[in-house]
């Protein structure tokens, strides 16, 4: 999904709960959004240019679609360790509320637009480790 729909959708979810949560809905809204930046990571790692600007363009272009890639904070196993984290700090609580958040809307979105999990997506450390071993 892109940027905007995540922000959009982010903030409407973070206003609704606001109410209930308070302020702690701002670190739901920040880590729905900003765990994207390993996107960024990834073109930086990939790319070997810095470029945030070419970045966005060729992410927006769609120019980067069916390589795989590795985004480190889209992971399911960081989702269940911050998950552990949020029985010992309320604060890691609200960073799972928000990337998982983040995780839900990209599935439904991936699944409206592809009616399947897109290929070049790796939702697991164990499922990137896979596709390079059998490349």
């Amino acid at each position: 999904m892109f940027p905007l729909p995540h922000v959009i959708l982010s903030t409407i979810f973070c206003i609704i709960l606001y109410p209930f949560i308070g302020n702690n809905a701002f670190i739901i809204w920040s880590a729905s959004i900003f765990i994207d930046i390993d996107h960024y990571f990834w073109y930086i790692i990939n790319k070997k240019s810095w470029n945030l600007v070419d970045a966005y363009k060729k992410h927006m272009k769609k120019e980067l679609n069916g390589q795989y890639k590795f985004h480190i904070f889209h992971l399911v196993e960081l989702l269940i360790l911050i998950g552990l984290l949020s029985f010992y700090n309320k604060i890691f609580f609200y960073i799972f509320i928000g990337m998982l958040f983040h995780y839900i809307i990209d599935w439904i979105d991936l699944f409206i637009r592809y009616n399947k999990v897109k290929k070049g997506r790796t939702w697991s450390l164990l499922m990137y480790i896979k596709r390079k071993w059998n490349t």
